[in-house]
């Protein structure tokens, strides 16, 4: 950086002019004052429960940089720390609670450095605590997570690790402290969970908990079968045969860009309805089945879904079970069942909006048509 310079008194004449005793050649004195350093702009904040790393853009002429914390008790923002790089990591802060920081740059003189202009203060919240004690126990086909409350949360969010994908990804959203994932293969399937804090109707998943292992024996199920529907966005032909249906009726368009295909599926050897709905690019997005009650008993469902999904999501009320449950709150995909208290029938079923047409973006549409495919089949 260009110094500043003073240009020291001239003394044009020390001798006092002739015939005027005392009087003595006037002080001149030239300064340029170079202005301070502009502040640091572009702060971005990532955080963690413990930690906040700032990062800004680098400013012509620094030397280094001071960053600034707040102190709620002096009500001062006092130095933190003096970094060379565009970034610093403020470590040793608690979950959950909001901090105030600025940066400046700085001129190094000699072994001194001057503070230039400061930024405008950053306010930010470091994201709350990872679930602790995050327990993963296998059973027949499914794995049961559990873990303790964490303080603030508003749901929380299950990941699976992708193999494939070498990344965890989102498995489900639970409002409660327990999730139960099914229709899992023998293995060795990894979790972990974060708390979610809701803001409009977006959640924003905090920090993640430790890695938690599950070794599922048997992909065998043990009591009355549920249906497996076939993943979203499978073709028809491909949706039907995964599924192993018989008896294959094309039902055509049942809404406007919606297209359904019935057949039969046995379970507990008995022949069940089964109503996969599929876009106008026939990738499948919504599955039925109408199950009787020699497949399987209103009571033996309802057991069924509890041990697989926890009783926190499935309820019973004077219509029967029902469950309905935000797995991706981006993708939209949810789960439900019902069915008739009187054990005549269940219904279970997925849906995910990533794949429906436009106004299929919740249960009730495609639901709404089940009475009527069922006269048809």
């Amino acid at each position: 950086m260009k110094k500043t310079n003073i240009a020291a008194a001239v003394l044009a004449g020390v001798m006092a002019f002739s015939g005027i005793p005392g009087a003595a050649a006037p002080l001149v004195t030239e300064i340029s004052a170079a202005s301070k350093l502009s502040a640091p702009a572009g702060i971005k904040a990532t955080v963690t429960d413990t930690a906040v790393k700032l990062s800004w853009s680098k400013v012509s002429g620094a030397d280094a940089y001071r960053v600034y914390k707040y102190n709620a008790t002096t009500k001062k923002y006092e130095t933190y720390k003096n970094v060379s790089a565009a970034s610093c990591t403020v470590s040793g802060l608690s979950a959950g609670k909001t901090y105030k920081f600025k940066v400046a740059a700085l001129v190094k003189s000699g072994s001194s450095y001057t503070v230039q202009t400061q930024s405008a203060a950053q306010s930010v919240k470091t994201k709350l605590a990872a679930p602790k004690n995050v327990k993963a126990s296998a059973g027949a086909s499914s794995v049961k997570l559990t873990w303790n409350k964490v303080t603030g949360a508003d749901a929380y969010r299950v990941y699976k690790y992708n193999s494939s994908s070498k990344k965890y990804e989102t498995c489900k959203n639970i409002s409660g402290t327990s999730c139960t994932v099914s229709g899992l293969s023998a293995g060795t399937y990894r979790f972990k969970v974060a708390a979610l804090t809701e803001s409009g109707s977006k959640y924003t998943a905090q920090a993640q908990s430790a890695e938690a292992k599950a070794t599922v024996s048997s992909s065998k199920s043990s009591g009355a079968s549920l249906m497996s529907f076939p993943a979203f966005g499978t073709s028809k032909s491909s949706a039907a045969k995964a599924m192993g249906l018989t008896g294959g009726v094309d039902l055509g368009e049942m809404q406007a860009g919606v297209y359904a295909y019935g057949g039969y599926k046995k379970v507990n050897g008995t022949d069940c309805m089964v109503i996969l709905y599929f876009n106008s690019s026939q990738k499948f997005f919504y599955g039925a089945a109408f199950i009787p009650t020699e497949a399987i008993t209103f009571k033996k469902a309802l057991s069924s879904l509890r041990s697989a999904y926890g009783d926190e999501t499935v309820k019973l009320n004077s219509s029967g079970i029902e469950m309905y449950e935000w797995v991706d709150e981006t993708a939209m995909t949810a789960e439900f069942i019902g069915g008739k208290s009187g054990g005549e029938m269940t219904l279970y079923g997925k849906i995910s909006s990533k794949y429906a047409p436009a106004g299929m973006s919740n249960s009730s549409d495609p639901m709404s048509s089940l009475g009527d495919i069922g006269s048809i089949l």
